[in-house]
């Protein structure tokens, strides 16, 4: 425990730089008496890679840092809701 430190300033400003935008559209078909919807979605359109954990192993050079994260990504989603 005697080697803890802290995060640097620099590290902690970084959580507020945070951008997110996730867009997606839908669309919703009948098909013989069935109802159905289809959903595309783009996750992070920004491709940003935003930190979502803070390093908290204390032998880890980083520690105190954030980490982690998801770029951009699309996601299909086939939905079935039943007849008509």
């Amino acid at each position: 425990m005697g080697n803890f430190r802290p995060a640097k300033c620099t590290e902690f400003v970084a959580l507020f730089a945070y951008v997110s935008l996730n867009l997606g559209i839908e669309k919703k078909l009948e098909f013989r008496g069935y109802l159905c919807s289809v959903r595309l979605k783009v996750v992070s359109i920004f491709g940003r890679q935003n930190p979502d954990i803070v390093v908290n192993n204390l032998d880890a050079p980083k520690l105190g840092a954030f980490a982690g994260g998801q770029g951009r990504a699309l996601s299909l989603r086939v939905r079935f809701a039943g007849r008509r």
